[in-house]
């Protein structure tokens, strides 16, 4: 009867226990998101007001400035907007504040700026990292002078169709155009210097171009190939020879058709044979462990999907 009454006992502590993990399990974690480009407001001088739209799943979000010349209200709960209002600023210099988001133990910060009396150059970004492709990006400006362009390397030029679009009032977006990274060069800086037409004031934006760093390299993906070296394989053979399924015979595996591919037969395996896989390349020629690797992994998929199939 004792054996009963705590056997019993513990099966409802393990259904407790159980359902707690569920419901905990069910929680939906907290989200906040701020798109990258909200993360820095630039106002002009005078009076402004600008809405951010973001990303939150929590209703009782809340908002904050640490400065009294910017006031942060929530303007509405869902979707989450928030409203930032500046004061004039009578100042010389710029100003600065941080307006901080919160959300259930989250937080999110923007940096805010406001222009002074004085004349002054604000950026959206202060340094611009693209990657290696030929390709048109905007940098967003505030000030309150007028703006010339230079550039500190021949492969970065202002675009042609749209030398400055005036936003607001003193608020610019350029537009540049970078030519694509030359070979061997893996990375390049150069600086855009915007300058006051009738002063000495003068600020500058450096821009990186790169090739995809090891980080963001994405096994698979055709746009992260594109600066690889392209090796030149002579000949491809199979041992055995007749084990490839119907139209995905080696052959495939060098036709320089990544939608094609070489697969051992789906059956016919009994006692699973060891398969070779030899490649016969052109001499003198820089053979990247990376492509080696693909090209095992590729492999080892199709005989993955082989051993699945041949199973059933």
């Amino acid at each position: 009867m004792k054996f009963i009454k705590w056997f019993n006992l513990i099966v409802c502590v393990v259904v407790v226990l159980c359902s707690s993990c569920e419901k905990k399990d069910a929680t939906t974690p907290p989200l906040l998101e701020i798109a990258e480009n909200d993360h820095t407001i630039n106002f002009p001088e005078e009076e402004s007001v600008s809405s951010i739209n973001f990303k939150t799943n929590v209703e009782d979000w809340s908002v904050e400035s640490d400065q009294d010349w910017c006031i942060a209200t929530v303007l509405n709960v869902s979707p989450a907007i928030l409203h930032i209002n500046v004061l004039e600023n009578q100042g010389l210099h710029i100003r600065s504040a941080v307006v901080t988001i919160k959300a259930d133990g989250l937080s999110e910060k923007i940096n805010v700026a406001q222009l002074g009396v004085r004349p002054a150059i604000l950026f959206d970004t202060k340094s611009k990292r693209i990657n290696f492709v030929a390709q048109t990006f905007a940098i967003d400006v505030t000030t309150n002078i007028e703006l010339g362009v230079i550039f500190s390397e021949p492969w970065i030029t202002l675009h042609p169709n749209l030398k400055s679009e005036r936003v607001e009032m003193v608020d610019y977006t350029f537009e540049f155009d970078v030519e694509a990274l030359p070979e061997p060069e893996e990375e390049r800086f150069g600086k855009i210097y915007f300058k006051q037409k009738e002063g000495e004031l003068t600020d500058s934006v450096l821009v990186n171009q790169y090739l995809v760093p090891s980080e963001d390299y994405e096994l698979g993906l055709t746009s992260d190939f594109e600066k690889d070296k392209k090796l030149e394989i002579i000949s491809a053979a199979l041992t055995p020879s007749d084990k490839y399924q119907a139209y995905e015979g080696i052959s495939n595996s060098i036709d320089g058709d990544l939608e094609t591919l070489y697969h051992s037969p789906w059956s016919g395996m009994p006692n699973k044979p060891l398969l070779s896989l030899e490649y016969t390349f052109v001499k003198n020629q820089p053979l990247l462990i990376t492509l080696y690797c693909i090209l095992v992994l590729r492999v080892l998929m199709a005989l993955l999907k082989t051993l699945v199939y041949g199973s059933r």
